[in-house]
């Protein structure tokens, strides 16, 4: 079983995000990341990845490893939010 229910929790605390905050990061529903969250469904691929690459985090951390707080303090993510918006200005 993969870690990505938890470490969407972990985030979502760590990060002061409501399910519906995080939901609209990445264009989902907040049923979607409630069913994460518990096990009921796991997040498409995709998903998976703009998840992990929007937190800096890499994903094979993301997906296999329950992150600690001090981990997901030390990934860094003002890179990754500086490299989408130059994608996006391009």
């Amino acid at each position: 079983m993969t870690q990505i229910g938890k470490n969407i929790k972990k985030i979502s605390n760590e990060r002061s995000l409501s399910q519906q905050a995080f939901a609209d990061l990445f264009q989902l529903r907040r049923g979607n990341i409630s069913s994460y969250e518990e096990y009921r469904a796991e997040p498409k691929i995709e998903v998976i990845l703009k998840i992990a690459n929007y937190f800096g985090i890499p994903l094979n951390d993301f997906i296999e490893k329950e992150l600690s707080v001090n981990e997901l303090l030390h990934y860094n993510t003002r890179l990754v939010v500086e490299t989408e918006k130059l994608k996006i200005t391009q």
